[in-house]
C-alpha cells in the first residue's frame, strides 16, 4: 500500500513547471498559491469519448494548462515501471480518482484496439445499449478478466490476495 498521503506536483516527473500544487491519494488537488491552501474544483472535460475530471494549473511561464486528474494520480502514485498508456477506473465511477480505484495499466496492441473498435461499432449498429468507447473497453476488459478468473479457478486465490493488502 502507498505510504504517502500527498505529493507535490512539481516533484512529479513531467510536471516540474507547476509549482505550488499538491495532490492527495483521493485525487484532490490543492493550490498553495496565496495566503491559504485551497482545494481546486475539478471540471468535466468537454469530450464525449473521454468525460473525466480535469483541473487547471498555472505554470512558471504563467500559462494555464488543463490536466486529467486520473493521469496526475498515475504520475504521482503509480511507480513508473508500472505505467502504460491507459488508466482505467476499477469501479467505473469517473468521479472517483482515488489511488485505490485506478486499476493497473496495460498496453493494448493496435490489432486488439482495432478489434474492440469494430465490436463497439457492431454493437451500436445492432442497436445494443453500449456506453461510449472508453466505457465499452472497461466493460469488455472486466468481463474478459472475470471469465478468465472463473475458467482458471482463481477466485479463492484472488480473494486471499486482495484481503492480504
Amino acid at each position: 500500500m502507498i505510504n504517502v498521503s500527498h505529493k507535490e506536483i512539481c516533484k512529479i516527473k513531467g510536471f516540474e513547471n507547476y509549482q505550488d500544487y499538491l495532490i492527495d491519494v483521493n485525487g484532490n488537488i490543492y493550490s498553495l498559491k496565496g495566503k491559504k491552501i485551497r482545494r481546486l474544483e475539478p471540471f468535466w472535460a468537454n469530450n464525449k469519448d473521454n468525460p473525466y475530471w480535469k483541473v487547471n494549473f498555472i505554470g512558471k511561464d504563467k500559462k494555464v494548462k488543463s490536466f486529467y486528474i486520473h493521469r496526475l494520480m498515475r504520475a504521482a502514485f503509480i511507480p513508473e515501471e508500472m505505467q502504460g498508456r491507459y488508466v482505467f477506473k476499477g469501479n467505473k465511477n469517473r468521479k472517483d480518482n482515488s489511488v485505490r480505484n485506478l486499476t493497473q495499466e496495460y498496453e493494448l496492441s493496435e490489432e486488439v484496439r482495432n478489434e474492440i473498435k469494430l465490436i463497439h461499432q457492431a454493437c451500436i449498429e445492432k442497436g445494443l445499449n453500449v456506453s461510449n468507447y472508453s466505457g465499452f473497453v472497461n466493460e469488455v476488459m472486466s468481463e474478459m478478466l472475470e471469465e478468465y478468473v472463473n475458467r482458471k479457478g482463481l477466485k479463492k486465490i484472488l480473494y486471499r490476495l486482495k484481503n492480504e493488502n
